[in-house]
């Protein structure tokens, strides 16, 4: 029985020299500035405890918080039983800070107890604030020019106030401080979207001399409504896109359009210039661009970069997403159908010699000449522009048809009228006919687009041909 004794003060001493004791003396920690205090403007906030402590685990159980923001902390000890912390960033002024300590504490001796406290406090001296004095109150139906105003009772930055400063729906803004530095006005770049309620807010806003705002500044104000939605007045045709160009409002499209003419698009309102151009679309497709064509915003012009196609038609729409610069849009879609005015090309007369040909669909047509050769007058119902005369006269050709035995023709001449319609073509090396053979010539027009074409989108609509037995 003894021995058994012996064993087990032995054991019981071995356990306690292999575990840390809890401590029952009423060992504490406080904080400066404490638990009540509103505020605190000293260089640390430091943890008092009422004996020695293993630095380390105390200085992993501090913490430094403002909202949910959390610091790097600079720690420091003033002595063996007070832990100084203070953010490394530095203290921002007016601003509320907690901070905490919460952990297992050791002692020297080995002893383990629970530490717990927090004070939460305004950074700074209370007489010293940063503070509105004044600013503009919540307004509706506020002018697209409105601006808003804040007065400060210390120095700001501009820069500072900008990083702060939101407002939404985005918009872009300007902001002008004064000479003073404590009164800022945010007004529109351009202007303020009409039925538009925008709401501000100033976070974390800081003065010149670092102090924080003590509260977040929020509100909104309601731009003025506008109920109208626009209406296409009319779509009409355009001499040109210049400054000076005629606009034909009295007419439509199908009475005058014609060439490469610019398509005019005149709206009640002032409209948002993308929007539009978005919203109308041609079919057929019509290669070109799209410009506004007056300062107000109510004029636009689809410029086409190629010639309307003969006897086709066109549809242009102006769907109702077209909208206003208030975002109000247009009230229905309207659709215009429209042909171009210009007509095909027409070989208007024929002469050989000095012979009008009345029916050269007649074949053949029988004409006497003299010394083998012909002199043929074509007569255009459009003049030809200058630079494609080389191309329409390379158009037409007189070539044999029959038999193969006789001559084929060489051309001699190419002449035309100061109109540019009358085309002159002279030949020679023409065969006549005989008692035992008769010889025929065709002369071919080409047409179609690249045929004969007058250089403004006229074209002849085919080819005529005219066959001829010289005698």
């Amino acid at each position: 029985m003894k021995n058994f004794c012996v064993i087990g003060l032995l054991s019981l001493f071995l356990v306690c020299m292999s575990c840390n004791v809890i401590s029952f003396d009423d060992d504490d920690v406080i904080s400066e500035p404490n638990e009540s205090a509103a505020w605190f403007d000293g260089e640390t906030v430091n943890f008092k405890f009422s004996c020695a402590v293993q630095h380390y685990y105390a200085e992993e159980s501090v913490m430094l918080k403002s909202g949910n923001s959390q610091y790097s902390l600079s720690k420091s000890w003033k002595n063996e039983r007070t832990l100084a912390i203070k953010p490394e960033e530095g203290w921002v002024k007016g601003r509320i800070y907690q901070a905490s300590l919460n952990g297992t504490m050791y002692k020297n001796s080995g002893a383990i107890f629970s530490a717990y406290t927090v004070t939460t406090f305004r950074y700074g001296d209370k007489n010293c604030t940063f503070n509105v004095i004044d600013m503009t109150k919540s307004e509706l139906d506020c002018a697209t020019d409105y601006s808003f105003s804040f007065e400060f009772n210390k120095k700001i930055s501009k820069l500072v106030f900008e990083e702060c400063f939101s407002i939404s729906p985005s918009v872009e803004y300007k902001i002008d401080v004064d000479d003073s530095k404590q009164k800022v006005t945010v007004s529109p770049k351009n202007k303020w979207a009409t039925n538009t309620l925008y709401s501000w807010e100033i976070r974390s806003l800081k003065s010149i001399d670092n102090w924080e705002l003590q509260q977040n500044l929020t509100n909104t104000f309601q731009t003025a409504i506008d109920y109208e939605s626009p209406v296409l007045e009319k779509i009409c045709p355009v001499t040109d896109a210049s400054e000076s160009a005629i606009w034909f409002e009295e007419k439509n499209l199908n009475e005058l359009l014609s060439g490469k003419m610019p398509i005019g698009f005149v709206f009640s309102k002032t409209m948002d210039f993308t929007s539009v151009k978005n919203s109308i679309s041609f079919s057929p497709s019509i290669n070109g661009y799209f410009l506004q064509a007056d300062k107000e915003g109510k004029r636009f012009l689809y410029v086409p970069e190629d010639f309307y196609a003969l006897g086709k038609k066109y549809v242009v729409t102006v769907s109702n997403t077209a909208r206003d610069t208030n975002n109000l849009c247009l009230y229905r879609e309207v659709k215009e159908s429209f042909t171009s005015t210009d007509k095909y090309l027409e070989l208007k007369s024929v002469r050989f010699d000095a012979t009008d040909v009345e029916n050269w669909t007649v074949s053949p047509v029988v004409h006497k000449i003299s010394n083998n050769s012909i002199y043929i007058m074509l007569t255009f119902s459009e003049s030809i522009e200058e630079y494609k005369l080389a191309s329409v006269s390379g158009s037409i050709s007189l070539s044999l048809l029959f038999p193969m035995s006789s001559k084929s023709p060489v051309k001699t001449e190419v002449s035309w009228n100061k109109d540019r319609n009358v085309l002159t073509l002279g030949y020679s090396n023409l065969t006549v006919k005989s008692s035992d053979q008769t010889t025929y010539y065709r002369l071919k027009l080409l047409g179609g687009k690249s045929g004969i074409n007058t250089g403004t989108g006229i074209y002849l609509k085919e080819d005529i041909c005219i066959n001829i037995q010289p005698e």
